[in-house]
């Protein structure tokens, strides 16, 4: 009569994603050698990842903050720039920014509405970005890293401020019916907007680059 032998051992825990490794290691400033030795081994492990997972947008941590605020960050904040990473979000966003001056030029206030509507919903509407080969993508994506640390690229903050400030002079030519200015104003705004869009998928290019190190 045989005797058959039960070994009972511990069920073996699956590896940590690399997208946990490398955010323990932003949030601690450091990382040990046995994280990095298991980041290779996690991603032959768990294969292909969506965006947010394979790329860390910050890092480093700007500020404490309390866990519900984040977790918005790193949630919904997170996932709403992702979906605004998508070419078509991207650029109609850009090339929509004329419109806020057709309700000051017509004196149709109520267009307003609908316009605001577009804006809010833009980022949103569509699917998620999972391919970075687009340049608006890499430009937003970047955007989203600079957004938690603005002071980090003063240049960029720079831009920024003078984009803003020729999109309101725009909208100010705009309602005394001033063609010429609102046209040169919006022209500003835009080339302005893709140099902060060409820094932006730089940093994007740099931040990966060191994530893939």
């Amino acid at each position: 009569m045989g005797v058959r032998l039960f070994v009972m051992t511990k069920p073996r825990e699956p590896l940590p994603s690399r997208y946990l490794l490398l955010r323990r290691c932003d949030e601690d400033h450091h990382c040990s050698e046995a994280s990095r030795q298991a980041q290779p081994a996690a991603r032959r492990q768990q294969g292909p990842r969506p965006l947010r997972q394979r790329v860390r947008l910050t890092t480093r941590p700007v500020t404490k903050v309390p866990g519900w605020a984040r977790d918005f960050k790193d949630g919904f904040y997170a996932r709403m720039f992702q979906r605004h990473a998508h070419p078509f979000s991207a650029w109609s966003r850009l090339l929509g920014a004329p419109l806020l001056l057709v309700p000051l030029w017509t004196r149709r206030w109520w267009l307003y509405v609908p316009i605001g509507a577009w804006l809010a919903v833009n980022p949103v509407i569509t699917p998620p970005a999972y391919d970075t080969s687009s340049f608006a993508t890499r430009a937003i994506l970047g955007e989203e890293s600079w957004t938690r640390d603005p002071t980090s690229e003063p240049k960029v903050l720079a831009l920024a401020s003078l984009a803003s400030a020729s999109l309101v002079g725009a909208m100010v030519a705009a309602y005394q019916h001033r063609r010429a200015g609102a046209i040169a104003g919006t022209g500003v705004f835009m080339a302005l907007t893709l140099w902060e869009w060409k820094l932006w998928a730089g940093r994007f290019t740099r931040e990966t680059s060191r994530t893939a190190a």
